[in-house]
């Protein structure tokens, strides 16, 4: 059977307990019967305006008995709610008003909000003040209006990537499935105390005001702008608060303050949800409160709240973000290759939501919908969500959220995710919070890091950058870190990138002393590295790491061309990698850095006994390897073979001898096998080659991995190139012995 629709379940809860204190405000309580009438006339009064099956009725209230009365109410007359937020834009509320057509716009007075009441009778909407005389000589009975599973309950607007908000779509049947379940997670199904501390447009808050009402419990509201101070107040007066929902940002501030001060707080459950909650954040609260459960809970509104949940247990730790765990009953969590192919545990897919918490779709926007909503091809009939969000499963089960699919950004051609950096970076022990956006355009787009860290210290860009290197590729190291005071946030409690955006970007790291340049050719280095960087010449000295500065390998090109015009010497795009600082790069030239081999380039050292070496594709660049090596982690050895006549050498004239080249080179710094090789495009025929040269040497190839790659002398088949270059190369293979 159907779970009861909420405003039903309310309505038992309210026949059951008349007498039991249903809402707090301030110094008032309001009881379970009274509220029950509030909401029944509201109903009536709707009814009669009109208001039928699946009909939008905005709320534009502020936090209050009236606003909880007016919800219940209009679901009593078979409607949904579509909140708008008094503190809202006038503009925003003007676009929400036109996108949702309601049929009726409820506010408390009808002298409040007058901007968003002419602009509802300018679209023919019909405005009702509850304070009016109408609604209070409505009948106090249950309008007893059926409503079917299917029916809309509330219309909730999200920011959308065109920049203008949209309307989600949640039925009765998705958000009973979502409240039956939270009712036994975070309730156990007995009376419940909750804090209201969010906007109602604000999903969060369908947790934290449901549930008491359906438990028999009691709901505080905190009066809007007063929300934290609020929250702290109550859990300083060490009342017992059974459920508190709660944002991660100002959850962990709230700790801190309270941890300080040593207070000791009678929390039931945390369920902090909205965005990722960090593992020092849970560290702090199980200080404060050591009995309160703590649940990390995942989910979009386009799916009811929440899909997924993660419990902290008690004592656990951890580093970076807590997992966001497993999906919620009667919901499948699908974490998805671009073809919409099951990832294996490990691998990072988009997240793909089903089950009974689907929503309808987006009001109004029917192609939208048809995106975002699609079938589910593992069960016939049903839908699921495709969320935008990146994830992948565990080993042990468990889901680990990744950042937003369409918070990607694009920086000299590589797909950056700016949450998988921020993850890492908050891992740091010193910092409490990140962000991380991208600033400039073309060539000169770099990754800019802003954080906050312990005690409102700074903490050195080198520390920093050193902390990433130990999981990110190169290109996703940010080129400058700022220190903020505060990361500035909504009036949800998210981060407000759009502020960071307008804030300048300081072109050094003023926490970090830098060596001057001593001779006339770091003089000039130095120079040239700044035109090329556009960055000040006092910002850079002679250790600075040319691509922790924002270099790049376009940028790199160009530095070398300036480089030969001012020295005359033409050096090949690897010698950044030997010499990647002023006073490296200096001894390079002058030719006193030492001999190197004019092949063979360490990309990333490690043990030599599982060294990988790469060959690249056409031009035989080896910069190109940079973010596979890093990707392999910073423990695996990782050498690139460049091609013969970089350095202004004779270059090869066939595979045959650049693969002889190339085995001279790597034997040089492992004589005897096994050899693990590596080759891209043009460079996968040479190690193709050089694999079986080696094994014509006697020696051992223990891998062999050609990445799209092209075997001469076979035909490129338009219906399966792939297929026919694998079949002709395992065929060598079996022939040869080679693994492949």
């Amino acid at each position: 059977a159907a779970p009861l629709p909420a405003h039903r379940w309310f309505a038992a809860q309210a026949a059951a307990r008349p007498q039991a204190v249903a809402l707090e405000y301030g110094n008032r309580e309001v009881t379970y019967a009274e509220l029950d009438r509030q909401a029944n006339r509201i109903a009536h009064a709707l009814r009669g305006l009109g208001v039928v099956a699946d009909d939008r009725v905005a709320l534009c209230l502020e936090r209050s008995v009236a606003l909880v009365a007016a919800v219940l109410g209009v679901l009593k007359a078979g409607a949904a709610y579509v909140p708008l937020d008094p503190d809202y834009p006038a503009a925003r509320l003007a676009y929400v008003l036109r996108d949702s057509a309601p049929r009726v716009l409820l506010v408390e007075s009808a002298r409040d909000g007058a901007a968003v009441v002419q602009q509802a009778r300018a679209q023919s909407v019909a405005v009702l003040a509850l304070d009016h005389a109408s609604v209070a000589s409505q009948p106090a009975h249950d309008p007893d209006v059926a409503v079917s599973p299917r029916q809309l309950a509330y219309v909730i607007y999200t920011s959308g990537s065109t920049g203008q908000p949209k309307g989600v779509m949640i039925e009765h049947a998705s958000l009973s499935h979502y409240l039956r379940w939270a009712v036994r997670c975070y309730a156990h199904e007995e009376p419940c105390t909750a804090i209201v501390s969010s906007p109602l447009a604000f999903d969060a808050t369908v947790t934290s005001l449901y549930l008491p009402l359906l438990t028999g419990g009691r709901a505080v509201l905190l009066r809007a702008g007063d929300e934290l101070d609020g929250l702290e107040t109550l859990l300083r007066s060490g009342r017992r608060i059974d459920v508190v929902k709660i944002t991660p940002v100002h959850w962990r501030e709230l700790g801190q303050r309270l941890a300080a001060d040593g207070v000791r707080c009678d929390v039931g459950c945390f369920v902090v949800g909205g965005e990722a909650m960090s593992w020092s954040g849970a560290r702090i609260w199980q200080a404060v409160a050591p009995g309160a459960r703590i649940v990390n809970e995942y989910g979009p509104t386009e799916t009811v709240v929440g899909c997924s949940i993660r419990e902290v247990r008690p004592g656990e730790a951890g580093e970076g973000d807590v997992p966001i765990g497993r999906p919620i009953a009667d919901t499948r969590l699908y974490v998805l290759d671009p073809r919409q192919r099951l990832q294996a545990p490990g691998l990072p897919g988009e997240l793909y939501i089903a089950g009974a918490g689907v929503a309808r779709g987006y009001l109004g926007r029917d192609a939208l919908t048809a995106e975002r909503f699609i079938a589910d091809p593992f069960v016939p009939g049903a839908r699921m969500y495709r969320s935008g969000d990146l994830a992948r499963w565990r080993e042990d089960g468990e889901l680990d959220y990744l950042g937003r699919a369409d918070a990607q950004v694009k920086v000299r051609g590589y797909r950056i995710e700016l949450g998988e950096i921020e993850a890492r970076l908050d891992a740091h022990p010193q910092i409490e919070a990140s962000v991380v956006l991208a600033h400039g355009e073309q060539a000169n787009r770099r990754l800019v890091a802003w954080y906050r860290a312990t005690g409102g210290t700074t903490v050195p860009a080198d520390a920093l950058r050193e902390h990433l290197r130990h999981s990110l590729p190169p290109y996703m190291i940010p080129a400058a870190f700022v220190g903020l005071a505060a990361i500035p946030q909504t009036p949800s409690g998210k981060v407000d990138r759009q502020a960071l955006q307008r804030l300048a970007v300081p072109s050094e790291d003023a926490t970090a002393p830098r060596r001057a340049p001593r001779t006339p050719a770091e003089r000039e280095l130095v120079e040239l590295w700044a035109e090329v960087l556009q960055r000040p010449a006092a910002a850079i000295g002679i250790e600075d790491d040319f691509f922790d500065l924002g270099g790049h390998s376009l940028l790199a090109v160009r530095l070398l061309a300036r480089t030969t015009e001012r020295f005359g010497r033409r050096l090949p795009l690897a010698s950044l990698f030997a010499a990647p600082t002023i006073r490296a790069f200096a001894e390079h030239l002058a030719g006193t850095a030492g001999a190197a081999s004019p092949i063979l380039v360490t990309i990333q050292p490690g043990d030599a006994a599982t060294a990988l070496f790469a060959v690249p594709g056409a031009g035989g660049n080896v910069l190109s390897l940079r973010g596979l090596a890093r990707a392999f982690g910073p423990r695996q050895a990782f050498h690139g073979l460049q091609s013969l006549g970089l350095d202004g050498a004779a270059p090869a004239h066939s595979v045959e001898q650049a693969a002889t080249a190339n085995i001279a080179a790597l034997r040089g710094i492992r004589p005897r096998g096994p050899y693990r090789l590596i080759g891209h495009s043009y460079g996968g025929t040479v190690a193709f080659e050089m694999a079986r040269q080696l094994q014509a040497q006697g020696e051992q190839v223990a891998a062999l991995v050609l990445l799209d790659a092209h075997a001469p002398g076979t035909p490129r088949a338009a219906s399966d190139p792939a297929g026919e270059l694998a079949e002709w190369l395992l065929g060598q293979a079996a022939a040869d012995g080679v693994a492949v």
